[in-house]
């Protein structure tokens, strides 16, 4: 498969999340945007949204190219894992692309055996690392977004049950551009950070709830961290909010709102949930049809809560030159 996206950090970082999270690739190659010129980002997109780096790969392929010119030593050329996938940034030439892939091919399928665990384990383990075997990954995110009143929270609650109904463990994540308070004036917790604690934690059997002062916004990424930390295995976290946020996403729409559809754009974008037809890229489901929806969930974000077998193996890459660059052989 093949996209091609804008030189823009967050959408490149979003597309390789999502072709991790959801499409969950062995594979993505993103071309260009490995050099110094101000619009080069795609590094900084790999850094962000890989959990751990692959320095071998990228120094193996910097050494094929010195070979040839010595204009190779400025590629800022990077491999990372997220999940069980492989991100690899090659130059966007297409004779650069081609002689950086051929001296890391030969290593790829026992690096993509790694991730799975196979050299380790006579079963591959789910990618959601349910048994403390094989590697950790992300857990999948899919953010539920639209325009105020439109049904978000509604919809996460009959989505909710439906994933509840199916055996999966689900925690969501509320985005709040306003502001909130949780604790009660006169608590001991609210007494503790009056006092001036950084963060707060309360326990008790079977339940933790923590308050924390951060300064700026929070990064949902982090948020996400966190929950999964405390909840222990989930299978998706939910996320009410962030629009502008690099996960799939379900838009939620009203017509009597009288307002467009928000994200119909976004690359990201998994499903449009309305009370009209829709046209968008992506399928136009009723709002009222959670079963529909977790459906599609299932087909492109969720494995078995049971079984968790991995997707079929698929590959891809990402050609990040998306102004006028240049689009190499497929990998």
């Amino acid at each position: 498969a093949c996209l091609v996206l804008p030189d823009d950090r967050e959408v490149l970082a979003g597309a390789l999340s999502c072709l991790a999270d959801v499409d969950r690739l062995d594979l993505v190659v993103v071309a260009g945007g490995t050099g110094l010129g101000p619009r080069d980002v795609t590094p900084e997109a790999i850094r962000d949204v890989a959990e751990r780096e692959v320095p071998g790969l990228a120094e193996a392929m910097r050494q094929e190219g010195r070979k040839r010119t010595p204009f190779a030593m400025l590629s800022r050329s990077l491999a990372g894992v997220r999940g069980c996938t492989l991100l690899l940034g090659v130059p966007g030439s297409p004779r650069g692309a081609r002689e950086s892939l051929e001296i890391v091919l030969p290593v790829l399928e026992h690096a993509r055996a790694m991730l799975a665990g196979e050299d380790q384990h006579p079963d591959p383990p789910d990618r959601r690392n349910r048994s403390g075997g094989g590697p950790p990954s992300a857990v999948p995110v899919v953010a539920i977004v639209g325009w105020s009143g439109s049904g978000k929270t509604t919809l996460i609650e009959k989505l909710l049950a439906e994933l509840a109904r199916r055996g999966y463990r689900v925690a969501t994540l509320k985005h709040d551009a306003h502001g909130f308070e949780m604790d009660r004036p006169g608590k001991d917790t609210w007494r503790h950070r009056q006092a001036g604690a950084a963060a707060v934690a309360i326990a008790a059997p079977g339940q933790l709830a923590l308050l924390a002062t951060m300064a700026g916004e929070v990064d949902p990424g982090r948020a996400v961290a966190l929950l999964s930390e405390a909840a222990g295995p989930l299978d998706l976290v939910l996320v009410e909010g962030y629009k502008g946020g690099p996960y799939p996403k379900i838009a939620v729409h009203r017509a009597a709102l009288g307002e467009a559809p928000c994200c119909l754009d976004d690359p990201l974008l998994l499903a449009v949930a309305a009370d009209v037809p829709v046209a968008a890229a992506a399928p136009c489901l009723p709002l009222d049809d959670a079963a529909a929806l977790v459906d599609l969930l299932e087909r492109r974000v969720l494995a078995s809560p049971q079984e968790g077998n991995r997707r079929p193996v698929t590959r891809g890459y990402v050609a990040a030159d998306g102004a006028g660059g240049r689009q190499p052989g497929k990998a």
